[in-house]
């Protein structure tokens, strides 16, 4: 009976033991969560070094794709393109953004996402790819509380959670974020390094994509490779 009752005592403790390792865990908004996977916002301004070692720690790149960056498309094109890679568009797409795409798609082997979020987004024939299947859109929209925002594939719609007031500036005019923004059902988390965590908690996504500013940062984001 004492073994018995010792047996019961061991098994409630580790099922316990779990219940207490899982909540601990539990990411914060601004913090990566659990699964997630990394992806580092790069533009001109991203040291060519950073890069480099960016993608020898495994780490995903996600860009805005314009032509008023083409120089630096053309000139880093390679290397933008190693790995899975997230793109953001404005639609519709110039004809030089569209073979630059092509290209990049090429060369990334098809492991691009695509992200509309300005212009005729709807018009899914004005940015999409014929071979690229993951397409998003974020969009804002007014609402009873004042302007939302939400990210969409086809018919899967998700509202986004905020970091701060800062935020109603995220994806206007680049899609960039001032603090983090959240879409549970989609799957997507867009982190500033630049900011303070808060204790706010954040949905368990699939995708985190980090920005900062700051070179150092970014450094520091791509040794620790969070």
């Amino acid at each position: 009976m004492n073994i018995n009752r010792m047996s019961l005592f061991i098994a409630a403790s580790v099922v316990i033991f779990f219940q207490l390792g899982a909540q601990s865990i539990k990411p914060k908004l601004g913090e990566p969560p659990v699964k997630s996977t990394p992806y580092l916002f790069i533009d001109d301004k991203t040291p060519a070094y950073i890069m480099k070692s960016a993608i020898e720690k495994k780490i995903n790149f996600a860009m805005y794709l314009q032509s008023s960056d083409a120089g630096w498309i053309r000139k880093n094109i390679n290397t933008i393109g190693r790995g899975s890679l997230l793109i953001f568009v404005k639609s519709p797409t110039s004809e030089l953004e569209k073979g630059y795409l092509d290209e990049l798609a090429k060369i990334s082997e098809y492991k691009v996402t695509l992200v509309c979020f300005s212009g005729s987004c709807k018009k899914e024939a004005d940015w999409t790819h014929p071979l690229i299947k993951n397409n998003y859109t974020i969009e804002w929209k007014k609402g009873k509380n004042g302007e939302e925002i939400f990210m969409k594939k086809g018919k899967l719609v998700s509202k986004g959670s905020m970091l701060s007031a800062t935020d109603m500036k995220d994806f206007r005019e680049n899609p960039t974020v001032n603090g983090a923004v959240s879409f549970k059902e989609t799957g997507f988390s867009f982190v500033s390094l630049d900011e303070e965590i808060t204790k706010k908690t954040s949905a368990d996504v699939w995708i985190t994509v980090y920005y900062s500013k700051s070179e150092k940062k970014i450094k520091e984001f791509v040794e620790k490779k969070i």
